[in-house]
């Protein structure tokens, strides 16, 4: 059974799709063939999710825009999937230069009565395993900013920002705050705020622990930590605190010299 796509209650100002859509254009080209820095694919990514962040009718859109309805439509359900494998599956899964055109063909493979985020996936899963547009990626944003700053400390906005001149700095802000803590390609990221502006900080995901593991060898002794934590000043065992850091610090160790 088809369910219905993501609802969005309020729709956009025509004077905030226009001021977005004109961000779109500055940044990336005029049209798709005009686009620059990273190509049409994303040129036609920024349109579809534009689209479906407005909230407005296919009709409206179809208006705007001077395209058919149809045309629209494409975009739309383009546009609910990059919003999907951002928030919900993992962005890394898909290519940079993945167009409508390109997710379409994977689309029309999939089950017709599927509901449409098992459709999504199984369009993730094909892409991941068509090695000719999965081979075409070329070093992109995401792997500027974690050569430059993925070594898991804060770096603020402006200092990020000054790093790459030639981006402008909303595209670079929009990349890691759609991120969040769910990761760019390749990394993860956390945020914050240092006053009056955001921070960030990058971990590559260079290697990789499994939970089972991580639970394994760290609940024990984490159990001993909260057992003495539960004692006052005068009866709590510094050597068995002692000794749990010295665990830790040891499995730390072990893990980072892991072939990634």
């Amino acid at each position: 059974m088809n369910t219905s796509p993501n609802v969005i209650s309020l729709a956009m100002s025509e004077a905030k799709y226009d001021q977005e859509r004109a961000e779109i254009r500055r940044t990336y080209g005029a049209d798709k063939n005009a686009a620059r820095q990273i190509g049409a694919a994303r040129f036609e990514q920024e349109f579809a999710l534009l689209f479906h962040r407005s909230g407005w009718t296919q009709e409206r859109l179809a208006k705007k825009e001077g395209k058919s309805r149809q045309w629209i439509q494409q975009r739309l359900v383009f546009g609910r999937f990059l919003n999907f494998a951002t928030n919900v599956a993992n962005p890394g899964n898909l290519p940079n230069n993945l167009t409508e055109g390109r997710f379409r063909f994977y689309w029309e493979q999939t089950t017709k009565g599927d509901d449409e985020r098992a459709r999504f996936r199984d369009v993730i899963e094909r892409i991941k395993g068509d090695t000719a547009i999965v081979g075409r990626r070329t070093p992109q944003l995401s792997d500027k900013l974690i050569k430059k700053f993925g070594d898991g400390k804060w770096y603020k906005r402006s200092e990020i920002a000054a790093a790459f001149p030639d981006i402008p700095i909303k595209r670079i802000e929009e990349h890691l705050d759609r991120s969040g803590s769910r990761g760019i390609a390749g990394a993860s990221v956390d945020q914050k705020q240092i006053g009056r502006e955001r921070a960030y900080r990058i971990f590559p995901k260079t290697k990789v622990v499994s939970l089972m593991e991580l639970t394994e060898k760290l609940t024990p002794i984490i159990e001993v930590l909260l057992q003495q934590g539960r004692r006052n000043a005068a009866t709590i065992a510094i050597p068995t605190v002692g000794s749990c850091g010295a665990q830790l610090r040891n499995l730390l160790a072990e893990w980072s010299e892991r072939p990634e």
